[in-house]
């Protein structure tokens, strides 16, 4: 017993020393997304565009229940009833008004039938039904209006992500530079060759720039949560960017030829466009409820006492409902319709002159940001000489350290201006697609 209870007690000392160790787990490593992984994955996961496909199959269904008002509907029953019913409401009266008792019943009635309502013409409906079938478009289009939106979203977060890297390389960089000219100055004080303002200014030097790279270290978490968002991914997960910024010119279009493109193939004008064939059944709709309706109608069954004697009953007639009076309720509706499709004709105008007026601004835009960037290159490539320059003149002895590092200093503010250039360019070539009505363009 004894040696049970001191091989317990050691089994339970050994379980608690292992739980206390930490063994090596191994990393998850970053999912790596290039550009076109980001375009994919958002329009599979981002939720604006999740609930655009929905709104279709909302547009599907209501359809299909406008569409039933122009087809067969039928419908079955069954009915076992015990009753007792009024003579004279029946219609079964005598003048002594005693020789038949006052009711009927009480009896059972059994009954099974089919009834069929078809309707023969119905203008009203029909045209809602070609209203319906016109919404559809009009909603397909609107969510590619959406998927135009969100991509051009992902894309631009993508963009500003890759930047924000730069930014936070450069200023990493910087503040290096800054910690080893600080120690050089410290030893020069050491030396007799500075003093405590020099230390000072130095000092304050490395201080701001550590300052500037906590602002882009939180600028880039920013914006790749931003990303992460519109991509649907978990905050807490890792990525990494597979593409750079690159500078890729492009030959835009003359503006009239890219300003006809808009208007064929922009998803929201296109929209805009069949709204007002919506809107135009939705008229056609109100003028038909003047008209009468025809429908006719059928009845199939069995009825009797039990259900041992049933009997074959049924009816067939044909209904014509004529609008006479409805207190201007006809005409409120129409105005109203009239009036609806007036602003979308008005709004499908100024969205034609909204395209235009963003063709010109974009083009422009995008022609500015490509000089902009062919002249950071140039003056990254004059940077390089001035530092090349005093490297030698420093090993001459005709130049300082500090000539050594402000050109250094400027060198990197050069490269990554040019790195700012280039990601404003791929802005204005993302909005460039947009405005032309393909996005997905960018990728290409």
């Amino acid at each position: 017993m004894k040696k049970f209870y001191s091989l317990f007690f050691i089994t339970i000392y050994i379980t608690s020393f292992l739980s206390k160790l930490s063994f090596p787990q191994e990393e998850k490593s970053p999912q790596k997304i290039s550009l076109l992984d980001a375009i994919e994955i958002a329009k599979k996961n981002n939720l604006d565009i999740i609930k655009a496909k929905e709104q279709i199959n909302e547009s599907y269904g209501y359809t299909k229940t406008i569409h039933s008002q122009i087809l067969p509907e039928f419908t079955g029953s069954v009915l076992n009833l015990r009753q007792q019913k009024s003579r004279v409401a029946l219609g079964l009266t005598d003048e002594l008004n005693f020789l038949f008792p006052d009711y009927v019943g009480p009896y059972n009635l059994f009954g099974e039938e089919i009834n069929m309502q078809f309707p023969v013409l119905n203008l009203k409906a029909l045209n809602e039904f070609l209203s319906a079938k016109s919404n559809e478009t009009l909603t397909e289009l609107q969510a590619k209006v959406v998927e135009e939106n969100v991509i051009s979203q992902v894309s631009s977060l993508y963009f500003e992500v890759l930047r924000d890297i730069e930014a936070v390389k450069s200023t990493e960089e910087n503040v290096k530079r800054y910690e080893k000219r600080l120690e050089v100055i410290k030893d020069k004080r050491k030396a007799g060759l500075a003093t405590d303002i020099d230390v000072k200014s130095s000092e304050y030097e490395l201080s701001k720039a550590k300052s500037e790279l906590k602002v882009v270290q939180t600028q880039l978490t920013y914006s790749t949560t931003q990303l992460k968002q519109s991509l649907n991914i978990d905050i807490s997960e890792d990525i990494e960017l597979t593409d750079t910024l690159i500078f890729q010119p492009i030959q835009p279009l003359e503006i009239e030829t890219a300003t006809d493109i808009a208007l064929k193939q922009r998803p929201d004008f296109l929209a805009q466009k069949q709204k007002e064939k919506v809107d135009l059944y939705q008229v056609k709709s109100a003028k038909c409820s003047w008209i009468p309706e025809i429908n006719i109608y059928g009845r199939y069954g069995r009825e009797g006492e039990e259900i041992s004697d049933i009997i074959p009953v049924w009816s067939i007639g044909i209904q014509l409902d004529i609008p006479i009076w409805d207190s201007f309720k006809r005409k409120g509706t129409l105005e109203q319709k009239e009036s609806q499709l007036l602003q979308t004709k008005d709004i499908t105008e100024k969205v034609k002159a909204q395209i235009k007026n963003e063709i010109q601004v974009i083009y422009e835009q995008m022609e500015s940001a490509k000089n902009v960037v062919e002249v950071s290159i140039e003056y990254v490539a004059l940077e390089e000489e001035r530092l090349k320059q005093k490297q030698d003149e420093l090993k001459a002895g005709t130049a300082t350290q500090d000539d050594v590092f402000v050109a250094e200093v400027n060198l990197s503010k050069a490269k990554f201006q040019k790195i700012d250039a280039i990601y404003k360019y791929n802005i204005s070539k993302v909005n460039w697609f947009r405005a032309l009505g393909n996005t997905s363009q960018i990728i290409e």
